[in-house]
């Protein structure tokens, strides 16, 4: 019998537990990063059930959880505490997916930063109103990726020869000459006084803050192929652990003898599930001692030791479908309401989840009568009151 999938593309700590939303069924959840129990959240106030999707990025910021539809279309507040979620606004709704290199939080405030659009979203999380700072980077269209430093935000511009410094603090940014352009630049981390900038295919740019120069090393790149083959990078005990995109190994550079090395140490029963052209590493959040990674396409928790760089694997303890309907049901039935409430009459079935849940539907007064081959299906979600 094959085991139940877990996968969630970005997670957050709380109270030492990791919160997500898990892709099969867009429920939210937690699972403890020491013994992998997950336990499902109770039914949320105004949460829209989303079966399938996922999320850009996710941050606690007080008693309250923050996070960006990969859509763009808003910011989620999660309450865990009243089971309440809300919706603000956000007009970044570029593409379908992969419309923001930075979400970060100072002063009360959420800073947003666009993908393919040269301004700044700001959120207040005291009164959730949003503001816009249209054309602050001059001369840019789109970004890459972002790196976070203390009170600034680096961004690192696409097909441009420049990296611009932008300062939570006064809402300025600096722009910096570089010698070459930085290409397919993915994700970025802060290491002793530069910035090591992941290619997506394992090149590695140094950009050294204090000197202005930057400079790169190829010793990853052992296999160039044409699809993206690098994900993300963390830096824990002197060394670089990079995780792959659509490659298929772990790679870990130690920056004190400048010697690369694949990893092998997997769980005898690890193995990443066959979802093609996801990323199989994303989303991560960390605590003083781990980086913890979502389960994007693997079997188990992947979590990595700050002091001395050990990759930890966590298998998940998955509750059993009769503790997940608990939670599901009620949700589709809130959604399918409030479809039919704007007058919808099609929808997907993956949309609101329906796989076994037809035969179960009671009678009720919602329907339309002069279907034809969709009458019965109407027939069996009529309760939807």
């Amino acid at each position: 019998m094959q085991e139940e999938k877990l996968l969630f593309s970005n997670c957050t700590i709380v109270n030492e537990e990791l919160f997500f939303v898990e892709t099969q069924h867009g429920l939210p959840a937690k699972i403890n990063p020491g013994n992998g129990e997950v336990s499902y959240c109770g039914v949320m106030e105004n949460f829209i059930l989303k079966a399938g999707d996922s999320l850009y990025d996710i941050r606690t910021i007080g008693n309250r959880i923050y996070a960006l539809e990969i859509s763009g279309g808003n910011v989620i507040c999660f309450d865990l505490e009243n089971l309440r979620c809300q919706y603000i606004p956000l007009n970044c709704s570029y593409r379908r997916w992969g419309n923001f290199v930075g979400f970060e939080y100072y002063d009360s405030c959420i800073y947003i930063f666009p993908r393919y659009e040269n301004k700044v979203c700001i959120m207040n999380v005291n009164t959730n109103e949003m503001a816009e700072i249209v054309g602050y980077f001059e001369g840019i269209e789109d970004l890459q990726c972002s790196c976070r430093v203390g009170d600034e935000v680096w961004l690192i511009p696409n097909a441009v020869n420049v990296i611009g410094c932008y300062n939570l603090s006064n809402g300025k940014i600096e722009v910096y000459k570089l010698n070459k352009k930085i290409e397919n630049g993915i994700y970025a981390v802060y290491i002793k006084g530069s910035i090591y900038i992941l290619n997506s295919f394992g090149i590695i740019y140094i950009w050294n803050i204090h000197d202005m120069e930057l400079s790169e090393t190829t010793v990853l790149e052992t296999e160039h192929l044409n699809e993206k083959s690098m994900s993300r990078m963390v830096y824990a005990g002197n060394k670089l652990i990079i995780l792959p995109s659509l490659a298929e190994d772990i790679k870990i550079l130690d920056l004190l003898t400048g010697r690369a090395e694949v990893y092998h140490d997997y769980p005898e029963d690890f193995f990443y599930y066959d979802i093609e052209g996801w990323s199989k590493y994303y989303g991560l959040c960390e605590d003083d001692n781990f980086y913890y990674f979502a389960m994007r396409k693997e079997n188990y928790l992947l979590k990595i030791c700050k002091q001395d760089g050990r990759l930890l694997w966590v298998k998940p303890h998955i509750p059993a479908p009769g503790d997940r309907k608990k939670v599901q049901d009620p949700l589709r039935k809130i959604k399918l309401k409030r479809l039919f409430e704007l007058g919808e009459r099609f929808f997907l079935e993956a949309e609101a989840d329906m796989e076994d849940f037809l035969e179960k539907v009671q009678q009720g007064e919602y329907v339309i009568e002069e279907t034809n081959i969709g009458e019965g299906i109407f027939k069996k979600i009529k309760d939807m009151e």
